[in-house]
């Protein structure tokens, strides 16, 4: 009679690491580089699978077998040959939904079930996708020119897949905005938008507008003329906020073109964005949780943050350089904090007219002309700032009085230019 094996016994597997088995298929069956295009779960997963293979089976693999007796080496690979088939089946399933304990998953680029945009597929035009789109849904723009006039009026995301500089979107129609967002809380991010004299425009809703480049959108609101900064009464602005619209609009470059535009009593966030060589901001009448914060201004002509009409608003953490001036307000209506801002190299650090009543602490500035312009009835409070210029502390203009800079710290330069 033959002897049965007790199943209590440790296994000897003739020195055959099963778990050294399974972890070499799976690297030698893992693809040798990641499909260019392939739902990003897998496309990360699987990369994670090739780098770490052995965690995959370490443990649970141990367990299963340390209770079960082999007494020859073919039976071991008979055993092994079916777990492996099992594992088979299940291997997509384990590589996507689980990663090693103790380690993060790695973030997908984007949906599996996103819809997908590029120049040389069947699916070639943005509008097309969107209009395929329901709300929730993601739509990735592969690198590639368009020309399109797009509207997005629905909760969804467009996003590009890839450096934000090779997906670039033109306008069809000139004469119409590039992109519309109507009275949606949409998600845009991750491409170029470019063609002077069109807008971005965003009516009513909450959309969030991230790690973009607006190239040449829109036409620069002032001009030089040679003695003197005109108005362009028909220019349009590179995003224009407006009827009661609530954007955040951050971590953006803007190039030239015209200004963030908000008013009509409409609520921005304009936050750590990047404006040169002419784009500016202009608050003409936005709402009192309006927040510019951290964004870089360099070279925007006239004004970089200009401010006519809003109450209760917060501009902070600003750097400027190189306008005429760095922030001017200019309403009665216009209260709120200008703090922790940055100016320099410009010819006005801050301009005060027409009733501004705002609180400015903590900013530095550091002007070619002087650090504030006076004009007359205004009301602000200004405590804890660095002030200097090279002409001047302040410029009074006729009417005005100077203003109490007592509690400042003032550079060796006059108080009043002109004395």
């Amino acid at each position: 009679m033959s002897e049965r094996h007790e199943p209590s016994r440790e296994i000897g597997m003739n020195d055959l690491d099963t778990e050294q088995l399974l972890g070499e298929w799976f690297v030698d069956e893992a693809p040798a580089r990641e499909p260019a295009v392939l739902a990003p779960n897998v496309i990360a997963r699987t990369a994670l699978t090739r780098r770490r293979s052995r965690y995959f089976v370490r443990d649970w693999w141990r367990d299963l077998f340390r209770t079960h007796q082999r007494s020859s080496l073919t039976p071991a690979l008979g055993a092994s040959a079916l777990v492996l088939t099992m594992l088979v089946v299940g291997l997509a399933g384990l590589a996507i939904s689980w990663a090693p304990s103790g380690e993060e998953e790695p973030e997908a680029l984007y949906p599996a079930d996103a819809i997908v945009v590029s120049p040389d597929q069947a699916r070639s035009t943005i509008s097309a996708a969107i209009a395929e789109a329901e709300a929730g849904d993601t739509v990735v723009i592969m690198p590639g020119e368009y020309r399109e006039n797009l509207l997005i009026d629905s909760e969804i995301t467009l996003m590009g897949a890839g450096d934000r500089g090779a997906i670039v979107l033109r306008p069809a129609d000139p004469e119409q905005p590039i992109l519309s967002i109507d009275d949606a809380d949409a998600i845009v991010r991750g491409f170029t938008i470019t063609g002077a004299g069109n807008s971005v425009t965003v009516v009513a809703g909450a959309p969030l507008i991230e790690d973009m480049v607006f190239d040449g959108v829109g036409d620069q609101w002032w001009t030089y003329t040679g003695a003197n900064w005109d108005g362009y009464d028909e220019a349009s602005p590179s995003i224009l906020v407006e009827l009661f619209a609530e954007p955040t609009i951050r971590n953006s470059l803007f190039d030239g073109g015209g200004e963030i535009e908000v008013r009509d009593s409409s609520t921005a966030q304009i936050l750590d964005n990047t404006l040169i060589n002419g784009a500016a901001i202009f608050l003409n009448d936005a709402s009192s949780e309006t927040v510019v914060r951290g964004n870089s201004i360099t070279d925007s002509g006239l004004f970089s943050i200009e401010i006519t009409s809003a109450t209760d608003l917060l501009v902070e953490g600003n750097t400027i350089e190189q306008s005429q001036p760095g922030i001017g307000i200019q309403a009665a209506r216009v209260g709120g904090t200008i703090r922790d801002n940055v100016i320099r190299g410009t010819n006005v650090g801050i301009q005060l007219m027409d009733g501004a009543s705002p609180e400015i602490s903590g900013n530095t500035i550091d002007a070619d002309g002087a650090a504030f312009e006076v004009h007359g009835g205004i009301s602000p409070t200004v405590t804890g700032n660095e002030l200097c210029g090279d002409n001047a502390i302040m410029a009074v203009m006729r009417g005005a009085e100077p203003l109490d800079l007592s509690d400042n710290e003032l550079c060796d330069a006059p108080l009043v230019f002109g004395e």
